[in-house]
């Protein structure tokens, strides 16, 4: 079991204070100025987790109005909404969102758990739960332009798509530009944003128990992404045991995993 314990707003106040945050900052809120100015009818897509929040609160300091797309899955934890709440209040954030139409449940019996899915029901899922609902809505609202909240230390295929793409590209097939500001933004430097400015964040980055905390992701409670290396589960039937028994109710050999 790894019980480490990380102040994440120290750290970030830590970090604040030097030359190559603040450069990057600079440079980062340069180049959002830069392409709020090319486009006007641009949104920004948020899960509200991390780097979501920080991208939201940069983007709302130039474009208050900007809209923000929150893609509701059913099954966020109770502290994403409590975050998506106090964005509505604090920022008064043009908020629009969709909720999902399909059960995830349903789509984990027919397309089987995360960790189980080849890369083809992968991406089909993705498509159903995130991407086809946000391009309709885009398009359905004229957008031109969607600001996201990648990074490339987040994974080895943000990694490689923001390396072949850059921070902005244009997607032919859905008809519109690409954004990704924090594109090369360390864990820390999000931190040391949050703590600068004083923006809400969730709870579950302070439930570092069982899992490293640069690992812990803004998901669904229901997925099951890397669970055979994150100490995931554990966390899971630790910090929110009703969600994790829900989970081994309705899939059974989840629990061989804990």
């Amino acid at each position: 079991m790894i019980n480490r314990q990380v102040n994440l707003i120290e750290i970030g106040k830590l970090v604040a204070r030097t030359e190559l945050f603040k450069s990057r900052l600079r440079m980062t809120q340069g180049f959002v100025c830069r392409v709020l100015n090319d486009h006007k009818n641009a949104y920004v897509s948020s899960s509200f987790g991390k780097d979501s929040v920080v991208l939201v609160h940069m983007l709302i300091q130039f474009r208050p109005n900007i809209p923000v797309l929150f893609i509701n899955s059913n099954y966020c934890f109770p502290d994403t909404y409590r975050v998506r709440t106090d964005f509505v209040e604090k920022y008064q954030i043009n908020l629009h969102e969709i909720r999902q139409p399909y059960d995830y449940m349903e789509l984990i019996h027919e397309y089987g758990l995360p960790h189980e899915r080849t890369r083809k029901q992968q991406g089909k899922v993705v498509d159903l739960i995130k991407k086809d609902l946000g391009n309709q809505w885009a398009h359905e609202h004229n957008m031109d332009c969607c600001f996201w909240g990648l990074r490339k230390e987040e994974s080895k295929g943000r990694k490689a798509l923001l390396n072949a793409k850059g921070r902005k590209y244009y997607n032919e097939t859905k008809g519109l530009y690409f954004v990704s500001p924090l594109a090369d933004w360390m864990w820390e430097d999000i931190w040391a944003y949050i703590a600068k400015y004083d923006v809400p964040f969730s709870e579950i980055y302070t439930k570092q128990m069982f899992c490293d905390p640069r690992q812990i992701r803004n998901t669904s409670w229901i997925t099951t992404d890397g669970l055979e290396k994150n100490g995931r589960l554990q966390w899971l039937r630790h910090y929110y045991p009703d969600y994790f028994n829900r989970l081994v109710d309705a899939f059974p050999r989840i629990s061989s995993y804990v």
